[in-house]
């Protein structure tokens, strides 16, 4: 199984670089290249510590459909707002379109069945679009870790090599999905 994240331009941060210039209270436009980069790099750790999508995001699931003959869970998928596509990829590059396969959605994530029977040395892809909730603490943890990235910017070694402050973590554990 393998999860990837798909139309990049339209990913939506839910941090503004104005906003982390009020918090780092910083003036002038010369860091906005670098906030916004570091913005997003923040948003996808929260993310990825706490296995939820903020914002509007799409995913691209590919699946064996060895493995595909039952339920799929759809990570990521619990505020879905859409299956944009469902395709059967064989190994020599063919796709065939699906569209026979019921959602059951559930408290963290959404099941997908495919209705029709699957080859068995095929790749089921599966994109989806997601709509996510983000709060405030989770806001605040996005704005330490930004802060931190900014004030540290040099690679890691042995002498500066850092974890993401504890604070980051106690703000994101309230809202993480354990699977």
């Amino acid at each position: 199984m393998k999860l990837e994240y798909t139309d990049q331009a339209s990913r939506q941060d839910v941090l503004s670089v104005d906003d982390v210039k009020a918090y780092l209270r910083i003036e002038g436009d010369e860091e906005n290249a670098v906030l916004a980069s570091l913005i997003a790099a923040a948003q996808r750790y929260c993310e990825d510590y706490q296995h939820r999508t903020y914002g509007l995001l799409t995913l691209r699931l590919t699946v064996p459909t060895a493995d595909a003959q039952t339920d799929i869970e759809l990570p990521r998928s619990k505020n879905l707002n859409e299956v944009t596509n469902l395709t059967v990829r064989w190994p020599s590059g063919k796709e065939q379109l699906i569209d026979n396969y019921t959602l059951r959605y559930g408290e963290i994530n959404t099941r997908l069945r495919v209705e029709e029977m699957l080859p068995a040395d095929a790749d089921l892809v599966i994109d989806y679009r997601v709509k996510g909730e983000c709060d405030e603490s989770t806001l605040l943890a996005m704005r330490l870790l930004v802060a931190s990235w900014y004030e540290n910017r040099l690679a890691a070694d042995d002498r500066n090599r850092k974890e993401a402050p504890f604070a980051v973590t106690a703000l994101l554990n309230p809202g993480r999905v354990l699977l």
